[in-house]
């Protein structure tokens, strides 16, 4: 899979041989162990699929070379579009996914926020503030995963209060009963 590292290749001791001479495909790195029998590789996130070939060599020349074919599979994960809602609404989440086997899981987060994670389009809970939410696609046939993220944006409504005194003439010395009802904003009123 694109992204992965650490991934080992390696032959046989050859006897009588100074280094070995690794050719790879577009996109793998060698990470250690440049002209030994053994390296370990990053495959970086645009390589190609290809042929890795190794060979002896020694002060008489080269050997034959060993040959190696490998397939690079990837995925890439589409969150869909941001989204505007209204305060205390729920929406539809829009994921997608391309190249790859076809055949997917999906893993949607935060969790808590969602009625079921694990589907392709996913509705979320009633919301009351911006989120983001991150989309993480995996080839259930390679294995390789890819993840993308999409913003979830409330929308509030105005904020208002209306001031209310209960009686509204009073008498000097008399007490009378002030109330103030607020509405809109987040609902976090000081």
């Amino acid at each position: 899979c694109r992204g992965v590292t650490n991934i080992v290749y390696s032959v046989p001791e050859i006897e009588n041989t100074n280094q070995y001479n690794w050719t790879l495909p577009p996109g793998f790195v060698v990470t250690t162990g440049n002209n030994t029998n053994e390296i370990t590789v990053t495959i970086g996130n645009n390589a190609e699929s290809g042929q890795i070939t190794v060979e002896g060599e020694n002060d008489c020349g080269t050997g034959n070379s060993s040959l190696l074919d490998v397939f690079v599979h990837y995925v890439t994960a589409n969150a869909g579009p941001d989204q505007t809602i209204d305060f205390g609404t729920s929406t539809t989440l829009e994921g997608n996914a391309e190249d790859g086997s076809g055949n997917y899981s999906w893993s949607w987060e935060p969790i808590d926020l969602l009625i079921d994670e694990t589907i392709q389009n996913p509705q979320t809970i009633n919301l009351e503030s911006n989120t983001e939410f991150a989309l993480t696609v995996t080839d259930d046939t390679y294995g390789c995963s890819d993840e993308d993220q999409m913003n979830v944006f409330v929308e509030t409504e105005e904020l208002t209060v209306v001031a209310t005194v209960d009686p509204e003439a009073i008498e000097y010395g008399h007490s009378a009963q002030l109330d103030a009802i607020a509405s809109g904003g987040l609902l976090d009123y000081t």
